[in-house]
């Protein structure tokens, strides 16, 4: 491999990482949010401790009970 391959491989590596700990986050966010929600926690409380919008949190969250109840 030549030098620019190797570091465009090195790049591609670093960016592959730093995407998969976003993705991590988020989830890990996620599963808090409709955690905390079940707990009776409000959106905006919820949406503080898990640093994303109360938006996005609500999102999550309505996603989850529409999941929830295609299981059941």
């Amino acid at each position: 491999m030549g030098e620019l391959e190797e570091k465009w491989w090195r790049e591609g590596k670093e960016e592959g990482k730093k995407e998969g700990r976003e993705e991590g986050k988020e989830e890990s966010a996620m599963t808090a949010s409709v955690n905390l929600s079940r707990m009776g926690m409000p959106v905006e409380l919820i949406a503080e401790a898990v640093q994303y919008s109360a938006a996005q949190v609500g999102r999550w969250i309505r996603e989850a009970g529409a999941a929830r109840t295609e299981s059941c």
